[in-house]
Order: structure tokens, then sequence, then C-alpha cells
């Protein structure tokens, strides 16, 4: 079974920028979720796990090869969606998915069949002659899909995958993203909470380039149990609140608004106890990061 072991990783910019500080990560086969907001760092673990970037210091060991010294290793066993995927015009997703599997190395034999099963298990293989240029956000995202899995991958990144998808194509790329990570490892990156909760078993929250927790969303959530607490308020006593209490974030429903708030007892009269969420093991943290700043 494939493992990517990362150990002491860090990345400094020329401009001196910290992306990356002291990363250590153990993932395995299965969907591993990477939860951090924009600027967290995560493109840029991304992009040197994948070759594309180099680190600064550390080792990253896919399958105990050192895929920092050896790059080669990790590229004929990787898949890469990256966060912006661009595509050719005037070429249809037949062609395009053909071109790439050229470059990446796939032998003529068999190479029609294999781009043409991709595009049946991505759902494009009706639109296989279509300009891929033309195709919706999730139609992108889902060819980007099939040019990753080019090659039987062992390893895939997806960075920030459904951004911008209407509630059914993420859906079902969602869908597909989990039957993939039955087989191998698929480390998943984005910002959005709801994501890693119903896809992934294991995840880590990058903020600031460092990694401020790692574990199972389960397991965050059983951390928290009795801890959290809700109100309603007025809008206009929101900065009161903040000022008082630890408000990790507001939902507004129907012209209500609720706080919720990380404390051990009761904060104050109002209060009452509520489920957790990961959201809030996810705000507690960046709040935490924001506030040492």
């Amino acid at each position: 079974m494939p493992t990517l072991q990362i150990n002491q990783l860090n990345k400094t910019y020329s401009n001196g920028i910290e992306a990356l500080q002291n990363i250590n990560l153990n993932i395995g086969p299965g969907l591993f979720g990477l939860l951090g907001p924009n600027g967290a760092g995560k493109s840029s673990l991304m992009k040197i796990i994948a070759g594309l970037e180099t680190a600064s210091s550390g080792t990253i060991h896919f399958n105990e090869t050192d895929i920092l010294t050896d790059p080669h290793y990790i590229k004929q066993r990787l898949g890469f969606l990256p966060q912006d995927f661009g595509v050719y015009p005037n070429i249809s997703a037949l062609e395009l998915l053909d071109y790439l599997a050229v470059l990446k190395g796939i032998p003529k034999a068999g190479r029609k069949e294999q781009v043409l099963a991709l595009l049946q298990k991505v759902n494009l293989y009706d639109k296989r002659k279509q300009d891929v240029f033309s195709f919706s956000g999730g139609m992108r995202q889902r060819f980007g899909i099939a040019q990753a899995l080019l090659g039987n991958p062992e390893l895939i990144l997806v960075d920030e995958p459904t951004a911008g998808l209407d509630p059914e194509e993420r859906n079902r790329f969602n869908n597909l993203l989990s039957e993939l990570g039955e087989q191998i490892i698929v480390v998943l990156s984005t910002h959005i909470v709801e994501d890693v909760k119903s896809l992934c078993t294991n995840m880590a929250i990058l903020i600031q380039g460092e990694l401020v927790a790692q574990g199972s969303p389960e397991d965050f959530i059983q951390t928290i149990s009795g801890k959290i607490w809700r109100k309603t308020i007025d809008k206009k006593q929101l900065n009161e609140y903040k000022t008082a209490f630890s408000v990790l974030y507001t939902q507004l429903n129907a012209g209500q608004l609720t706080i919720r708030v990380l404390a051990e007892q009761q904060p104050a009269a109002g209060f009452e106890a509520t489920e957790p969420l990961l959201e809030d093991i996810y705000f507690s943290n960046l709040r935490n990061s924001n506030s040492h700043a």
C-alpha cells in the first residue's frame, strides 16, 4: 500500500515569506484533507510534493523513496489537479486527454482504450468530441480528474477542486473523489470544511504555514464535546459579544444571528449547549493563530 511521509519540511521564498514551517505528516491510502484558509501554504505544499517547487529543507518519502532527491520517482506515480487547470481552445476532450497521455509517456498500445475508459469514468464520454474550452466549471474539473488518473497513479493531489462549482457538480465531483480514495492516496487541499467533513477519514489544519492540528474529523469533534455553546443575539450586539467571549463564528438565518462559543463551562446566562461541529475546531484554530500573529 502506498505511503507518503513528510518530515520537517520548510519552504521560504526569496522575498522572505515562510510558506511552510516544520511540516510533519504521515499519510496512507484513503482521502486525506488538508484544510486551511487561502494563503495558508496548502498550494505550496502540493507543488513541492508534485516536484513543481523546491523545498528549503526537510524530506518527503513516497514508498520510502526520497522524492525531493529523486523527483522522477514520484512523477511516474502521481496524478495532479492544480487549483487553476488551464485548457487549450479548439481541442476536444478526447484529443486533449490523448495528447496529455502521450506527454505522460503512456505507450500507444492500450492508450486509446485508457483514454476512453477515463472519459467514461468521469461521465464525459458523451462529450468526448466537444471542446474542453466550452465545458462548464464542473465538467472541466471532472476532465482534470481524468487527466490526473492517466497512468494509474498511486497518489493524487487535488488543490481546491470544488471552488466555484454548483451544488450538483460539487456532489458529483466529491463522489468521484470518494471512489478514488478506496485504493490510493488522495490528498484534498481545500478551505471548504464541509468537503473535508464528508469525504476524509484523516485531515490536518494548515494556517500561516504551520500545521496546527491533525487527526480524524471524528476525533477532533470529540475533543470539544460538551464545550460548544450558542446564543441568538441581535446583530447590533455582535461586537459586544466578540469582546466578551471567544466567538468562533456566526450564523445568520432568517434574520437571526446565532453565535457559537468554545468554553469549558456555560459562558453566561442565555447560552445553551449544542452539538460540536468540525467548523468549531477549524475556526478555533484559525482564531488562535490570528491572535498570536
